[in-house]
């Protein structure tokens, strides 16, 4: 049965190409899918927990059904199933515009009139682990146990048998034949569903939960198709039209679509009405550097996100030093943060060119206002990083996360620290940043301050070159110089810092075939010695997508017809058609977060969170030079 809305980005294919079901959300909730688009776990922003396992419909008579189709667009993925007598179902899963529900809908094509079909449910009740998805639910979640506290005639509501004030309740568009409940909290239900006059049938579940009391709903949730069609109006005012872009951008402008569908899936309100996005979903752990990403790309079609995003992370993120947090955590018992003890990491500069960016790109002298003290006083902290030498030094003395100061934090038994190049770069961007938000502010005390410190700083770069090869050292450190190359010393010729010719000798070596991906840039040359397809989530010879769309976007001034085949090596990941190796944990639409260096099988997290709206920002800001432009 073919779908009934257009949607230019909707892919549709044979079930054996999408062998992995997709992540769907809104601000309250986050589910995923299986392959054959049931539920197979359920997220609640507001307390950070999991409730049921998987929850599915089938149709048991007829019999003689065969999966023909799967659909993963962006406000729903489907499976479509035919029948030897010539009858066609659809079968879609799909979260609502707003509030924790999610909505199972079966319709029936070219039916026998008149006559009526047998549909299954089978609910697992509490929260149970996957084998289809990395995260998993936390233990205490799956060892809960429910009660099955009202029944309805077409509804079952659940709570907790620990007394705890959230619940579950479970809508169905019509009253079951057969209800059967089993330990632990297993459900099954039977209806007969009739078909109408022209041979037509629609059925629908809806599946709630609650956090406390005051956000259970008391009334009959809204029919499928009108939630659907809430969903897909909502969806629009992100997305917007479809363009026109020539022949030859098309692929492009769907990955473009879907980084925007994308980032909406994983916006999430949290416990006190805190508002962002998790690096690694579902969670509410923000982390300062991806989400400094997510408002580059942001800012370009959801600035409210943006602002609200800064905002929570100017109250929770902000040392009274003015050092900004690796990350914060957002429990109902009130924030949290953490820096890993860390004196200064990328945290910090990102946090000062993110409000500086949305500055730029809406204007919003509000959110200057609210926010230029946080970025003034991130600057300040820069400042008095520096050493003797000038340079920005990150005095991690462990390993992994506790003594590096880049991006490629989560590297086990591994120490990055010292004078980091990456690190620098960013510092010189971030302080010529707050000189221009000194500026709008109307800080003529400070603005003199920030700008004499990028040039110093900008200059002091000189020393992190190596005169042998006339490239960027990774870092500097107490051992001495680290002659590395790694797609981290793409960052000075992104940030235009230290001198403009090794910088930019460096980015043209960072794409030399050593370093090609069928999907990008890898994170080390395959010619280094340390070099591991795998090891440490990729990151010494993987493949990530941010990390590439890094190096497209500096390269987009210098070789831009290199960075758009950069942008379309990227898009093809979403597609499967286009996919060259194992699809690993490839899903449809959905930018996974690294690939692996050899086979070039996907890795990681099927939805990387911060990937989505960082492509956008690389087309429509690096290659395409919408304003602002990042970051000189």
């Amino acid at each position: 049965m073919a779908t009934e809305e257009e949607d230019w980005l909707a892919w549709e294919g044979a079930p054996e190409r999408a062998q992995r079901g997709s992540s769907l959300g809104n601000a309250d909730c986050f589910l995923r899918a299986d392959a054959e688009a049931n539920l197979d776990g359920f997220w609640l922003a507001a307390n950070n927990r999991w409730y049921t396992g998987q929850l599915s419909l089938r149709v048991i008579a007829p019999n003689g059904l065969a999966l023909r189709r799967v659909v993963y667009a962006p406000a729903y993925q489907a499976a479509i199933y035919g029948h030897t007598a010539g009858a066609s179902w659809e079968k879609r899963l799909f979260v609502a515009a707003t509030g924790p529900r999610a909505y199972l809908w079966i319709r029936g094509r070219g039916l026998e009139n008149s006559g009526t079909v047998e549909i299954a449910c089978e609910w697992r009740v509490g929260a149970a682990r996957s084998e289809m998805h990395r995260a998993q639910p936390a233990w205490q979640d799956c060892e809960r146990q429910w009660k099955l506290d009202t029944e309805f005639a077409d509804g079952l509501r659940f709570l907790p048998r620990d007394d705890g004030a959230d619940g579950l309740m479970l809508w169905a568009s019509q009253t079951p034949q057969q209800r059967a409940l089993a330990e632990p909290a297993f459900v099954r239900l039977r209806f007969a569903v009739p078909v109408d006059a022209e041979g037509r049938l629609d059925f629908w579940l809806c599946l709630t939960a609650w956090a406390d009391p005051a956000q259970e709903a008391e009334d009959t949730p809204p029919p499928a198709a009108a939630a659907f069609a809430g969903m897909q109006r909502a969806l629009a005012e992100v997305v917007g039209p479809e363009p026109e872009p020539p022949a030859n951008r098309r692929l492009v402008e769907r990955a473009v679509g879907w980084g925007k569908v994308c980032s909406r899936r994983v916006w999430h309100c949290y416990a006190a009405a805190e508002a962002g996005f998790t690096n690694d979903p579902p969670g509410n752990t923000i982390v300062t550097r991806d989400a400094a990403w997510f408002v580059f790309g942001a800012d370009h079609f959801a600035p409210q996100w943006s602002r609200a995003l800064l905002e929570t992370l100017a109250r929770h993120a902000v040392y009274p030093s003015g050092k900004i947090a690796e990350y914060v955590r957002l429990a109902p018992t009130g924030g949290e943060r953490d820096d890993y003890r860390l004196n200064i990491n990328d945290a910090t500069p990102l946090f000062v060119l993110a409000i500086d960016h949305h500055w730029r790109q809406t204007g919003d002298r509000a959110a200057l206002e609210a926010l230029y003290p946080a970025a003034r006083g991130a600057a300040q902290w820069i400042l008095a990083q520096r050493r003797d030498d000038g340079l920005v030094w990150c005095d991690g003395r462990g390993t992994n996360v506790f003594g590096i100061g880049g991006w490629r934090n989560i590297l086990p038994g591994y120490r990055l620290a010292g004078a980091l190049t990456e690190l620098n770069a960013e510092c010189v961007a971030a302080l010529r940043a707050a000189a221009r938000l000194a500026e709008a502010a109307g800080d003529a005390a400070h603005r003199p301050l920030f700008a004499q410190g990028a040039s110093q700083l900008d200059a002091a770069m000189a020393q992190l070159i190596d005169p042998q090869t006339g490239l960027f050292l990774l870092n500097r450190d107490e051992r001495g110089p680290n002659l590395m190359l790694a797609l981290d010393l793409a960052l000075p010729a992104l940030f235009a810092a230290g001198p403009e010719e090794a910088r930019i000798r460096t980015l043209l070596r960072l794409t030399e075939p050593d370093f090609a991906h069928p999907h990008g840039l890898c994170t080390l040359s395959k010619n280094d010695p340390a070099y591991h397809p795998r090891f440490g989530w990729g990151l010494m010879g993987g493949s990530w997508p941010n990390a590439t769309a890094w190096g497209a976007a500096a390269l987009a001034p210098y070789r831009p017809q290199r960075a758009w085949e950069l942008a379309e090596a990227l898009a093809r990941t979403l597609f499967p058609e286009t996919w060259n190796a194992p699809a690993g944990v490839g899903v449809p639409g959905q930018f996974p977060e690294w690939f692996d260096g050899d086979t070039g099988q996907s890795a990681g997290m099927s939805l990387s969170p911060w990937m989505p709206a960082t492509y956008v920002w690389l087309v429509r800001e690096a290659l395409e030079g919408a304003a602002p432009t990042l970051f000189p």
